[in-house]
């Protein structure tokens, strides 16, 4: 899995069901449009506690904190790659995204979003995803 998982994680990213209307229960990240910021969907509180929204990307987490212990499963520089990708609460984004408010077309202007969701899709085997924009806020669900 090692060589290829990044184009791997790419390709399944693209290959994911992102025609649903259904109400994707699994919230990974967010992403403010206005500051250019990427948040982890386990660095925000959820104020609802019957139901965690955020379950599997605080698993996600742990994962990835304790990927040091697994030394089949990725390289060295893949480790790290993950690692700061998933351990950072928030990232900032580089790519030049100004007015956009349709939650179709967000990711054709960001690499670097494509690139964090591509990663944490394929960890988390997501077999859909949605992304949804509200107040100035991106949403990104998967479902398992």
């Amino acid at each position: 899995m090692s060589d290829n998982f990044f184009y791997n994680a790419y390709l399944n990213f693209l290959r994911l069901d992102r025609s649903t209307n259904d109400n994707l229960e699994q919230i990974i990240g967010y992403f403010d449009v206005e500051k250019k910021i990427w948040y982890n969907g386990w660095a925000i509180y959820s104020i609802d506690n019957k139901y965690d929204n955020h379950k599997k990307s605080k698993e996600l987490l742990i994962y990835a904190l304790n990927l040091e212990n697994d030394l089949t499963a990725f390289s060295e520089p893949e480790k790290q790659i993950i690692k700061s990708i998933v351990c950072s609460s928030k990232i900032f984004i580089t790519d030049d995204i100004e007015n956009i408010e349709n939650a179709d077309e967000i990711l054709n202007y960001s690499i670097q979003l494509q690139i964090i969701l591509s990663i944490i899709c394929y960890l988390t085997k997501a077999k859909k995803f949605r992304t949804y924009y509200i107040n100035n806020m991106f949403i990104f669900k998967i479902q398992l």
